[in-house]
């Protein structure tokens, strides 16, 4: 989808909704939030996912070890950056991958990410990718044909809550060029 679609909010949204279906009793499990950059992870995947929380969901950041824990849901969310060593082991839920595009091995990356994505429940565990199309990566078209891959597609337009002037002047400006053409 286009910038100012929505991605972020929507994967945020999932995330917030994955959280308040887990409690002391049936935890939601444990969350990757994965962003090229640690800061990343805390600006654009922490911060949306935060502002969405209902204000009595009890949230304890762990800068220091880059996780946030959600006690009342039995939830953690695990941040990291692009890093393929880091995804040996954990039993994950689900997944935020943000911008895989700007991955370092990032294939590798996702094959190990994977295979962390394995704890059971009612629907099967799934990850949710947040990206503009990809240019030359082949693993991440392979997987966009898989048949249980969901992929939704969208333009900057289709965003109700944007500004239509602003969103017309973007439109304007890049015309004729490579980012105006996929929207």
């Amino acid at each position: 989808t286009g910038r100012g679609w929505g991605k972020s909010r929507a994967a945020a949204g999932w995330i917030v909704q994955q959280v308040l279906a887990g409690s002391p009793g049936k935890p939601a499990g444990d969350f990757a939030l994965v962003a090229p950059t640690i800061d990343e992870c805390w600006s654009l995947q922490w911060r949306p996912i935060r502002e969405l929380l209902p204000p009595w969901v009890r949230a304890v950041e762990r800068v220091s070890r880059n996780v946030v824990v959600l006690p009342d849901h039995g939830a953690t969310l695990l941040m990291h950056s692009a890093e393929i060593s880091e995804y040996r082991g954990p039993n994950l839920r689900g997944a935020w991958c943000e911008e895989p595009v700007k991955w370092s091995n990032g294939e590798a990356l996702w094959r190990n990410l994977r295979l962390a994505i394995r704890v059971p429940g009612e629907r099967p565990p799934r990850a949710v990718l947040t990206t503009t199309p990809p240019r030359e990566l082949g693993w991440l078209l392979a997987l966009a044909a898989e048949p249980d891959v969901i992929v939704v597609r969208g333009t900057t337009r289709d965003n109700p809550a944007l500004d239509s002037r602003a969103v017309e002047a973007a439109y304007r400006s890049l015309r004729g060029s490579i980012e105006s053409d996929r929207e």
